[in-house]
């Protein structure tokens, strides 16, 4: 899959304009696996969690709950508070090379 210019720049920087990385050695798919552990910690439900990152609901529990605009609140709030009061993600994959 080809990723829009615009995330490629995002994640990898652009010496042009004298954007450094985000992360040396990160890859964007390297994003939903720190967001969904993101959203683990916060402790976000399960149904957000795969509505979110896009995934196919596949149990009865999954089936019958339903995500409410106080579960969303509380999961910008936590995103909110990551971003601006802890200051970034603590990342320590060694590189794109290693498995999760």
């Amino acid at each position: 899959m080809q990723l829009p210019a615009s995330r490629l720049v995002a994640l990898a920087g652009n010496q042009a304009l004298g954007w450094g990385p985000l992360k040396p050695g990160m890859v964007f798919h390297d994003l939903r696996h720190t967001q969904e552990t993101w959203l683990i910690e916060d402790e976000v439900p399960r149904v957000l969690r795969l509505e979110r990152l896009g995934h196919k609901r596949s149990s009865t529990d999954e089936r019958y709950s339903h995500v409410t605009e106080a579960m969303i609140s509380r999961m910008l709030e936590q995103l909110r508070r990551r971003w601006e009061v802890d200051g970034g993600w603590s990342w320590t994959m060694n590189g794109p090379d290693e498995a999760w």
